[in-house]
């Protein structure tokens, strides 16, 4: 295979905290009649994919819940499994775009979410993590999901990229096996010491760091 040359991340888990068995517990906590996992799979699936609208997509969460709990409650509790994003973490993205990669992020999430994060961590944050990135794949505005091929290949194609000098990390084995099959390099995002991967194994981005601590 080729030298990498770009990076496609994931954003949940992976650059941003998830706790989702706060989650969990704020549904329980507020009565929810059915499957958790009705709620954060297969209705959430369809919302990413940009097929239903915000509206059509609490409407239905509403069903799960008792009456009395409100549409303001059930987006908070839907926001609830959102944490932040480590400052480490973009500073390790702005290094690695200093160094000469091209980023991406292809995440598979929705406007309530995406609202929420760029609310949450304010203008400057926000924008500082945006500009570590070349583009944002998001799944509602391409009407894609991971771990579909046809994803990973309208980035290729839309950035001008090879498969073969590009890398996908990710925490979903799903979407890792996809991007391999497609002739991707991958990298499985189990914890943060999976990120030491990049401490060497990106030749620029070790010389970019070598020469920034000789000066």
């Amino acid at each position: 295979m080729r030298e990498i040359k770009n990076i496609i991340w994931d954003f949940g888990t992976v650059l941003i905290d998830l706790n989702i068995e706060h989650f969990r517990q704020q549904c329980l906590a507020y009565g929810i009649k059915s499957d958790i996992n009705i709620l954060s799979t297969h209705f959430s699936h369809i919302y990413e994919k940009g097929l239903i609208s915000e509206h059509e997509f609490f409407r239905e969460a509403k069903l799960l819940f008792p009456r009395w709990v409100s549409y303001p409650t059930i987006k908070a509790i839907w926001n609830s499994m959102l944490g932040h994003i480590p400052e480490k973490k973009i500073k390790l993205l702005h290094q690695i775009r200093k160094a000469g990669y091209a980023q991406v992020l292809c995440s598979n999430t929705n406007p309530t979410h995406i609202r929420h994060i760029w609310q949450s961590h304010g203008p400057y944050t926000s924008q500082r993590f945006k500009k570590a990135f070349q583009q944002l794949y998001l799944s509602y505005e391409y009407n894609l999901r991971k771990p579909e091929p046809e994803f990973f290949n309208l980035i290729i194609d839309q950035m001008g990229w090879l498969a073969s000098e590009t890398l996908l990390v990710d925490d979903n084995e799903h979407n890792i096996d996809t991007a391999s099959s497609l002739g991707m390099h991958v990298l499985l995002y189990t914890s943060d010491e999976s990120l030491k991967y990049f401490d060497t194994a990106l030749p620029k981005l070790h010389a970019h760091r070598a020469g920034a601590q000789s000066k």
